[in-house]
């Protein structure tokens, strides 16, 4: 029997709610819905200190193509940092670039092009194959961020902070996706050697608030747009760890349109 002092169901919901655990449940089923495979709280050693970091949400869908001599298959993983924000998230950049930008969270199995044989001037199968030049999504271009700040109320005011926007969700989100490249999943099935396969890692940041951009274009007056979704692209250049990092931004509330 339930003792006087136990909360309601409906005091359980709502302090769950307060935190981020139902928000990851509810992405793994979105990712469900949509034919992934998915891994709650996946734990990865942090480069810097050693201690045990955890990945939100980790999704994977795959593709085979193969006939009676030859197999090629395509990984596909999406790395979902989630954040119970009921405040918007505002990323800060350009509108109408239209230029592609490399590719870099993709790996391959077997590269025999970079082993130099003798006569064979690429460098690279991914290069060859233009993989760093593929333009990752329809929206890529209409839209880049390269700040992202999070807007809270304070004495009646919207105030803009970013404090913990690198240390809190861009850096560890580019430690998740480098373990990921450094220690690729389907590799460790034993079949490394045997058969191409091309993995591409897509990081993702899901609010259950809104989502803002602001494009500062020239002379002319910054833009303000609610987003569905939108990309932010940052650089980091630390010690250990220098990439770019692209990620989406994407609303829960519009998640099922993304």
């Amino acid at each position: 029997m339930s003792g006087s002092n136990d909360p309601t169901s409906e005091e359980i919901i709502a302090a769950l709610e307060r935190t981020g655990f139902l928000l990851e449940q509810r992405a793994a089923e979105k990712l469900k819905g949509a034919g992934f495979d998915h891994i709650l709280n996946s734990a990865f050693p942090d480069p810097d200190t050693g201690k045990s970091r955890e990945i939100d949400v980790l999704g994977s869908i795959d593709f085979h193509a193969e006939n009676e001599s030859a197999f090629f298959s395509v990984h596909g993983f999406v790395l979902v940092e989630c954040k119970n924000y009921s405040s918007p998230i505002i990323l800060v950049g350009k509108s109408g670039n239209r230029s592609r930008g490399p590719v870099d969270h993709f790996s391959i199995s077997f590269d025999p092009l970079a082993m130099g044989f003798p006569g064979i001037f690429e460098h690279s199968v991914k290069y060859k194959l233009l993989l760093p030049y593929t333009s990752p999504d329809p929206q890529w271009g209409k839209f880049i961020g390269s700040q992202m700040v999070r807007m809270d109320r304070k004495s009646g005011a919207w105030v803009a902070d970013n404090s913990s926007v690198y240390d809190g969700i861009l850096y560890p989100l580019v430690k998740a996706r480098q373990h990921e490249l450094e220690n690729p999943r389907r590799f460790k099935a034993g079949r490394y050697w045997e058969y191409p396969m091309v993995m591409y890692y897509f990081p993702v940041l899901l609010t259950s608030g809104s989502v803002y951009t602001v494009a500062v274009d020239g002379d002319s007056d910054p833009r303000v747009s609610k987003a569905k979704w939108a990309q932010l692209v940052r650089t980091f250049h630390g010690k250990e760890l220098r990439t770019t990092l692209r990620v989406d931004v994407v609303s829960f509330d519009n998640s099922k349109n993304t």
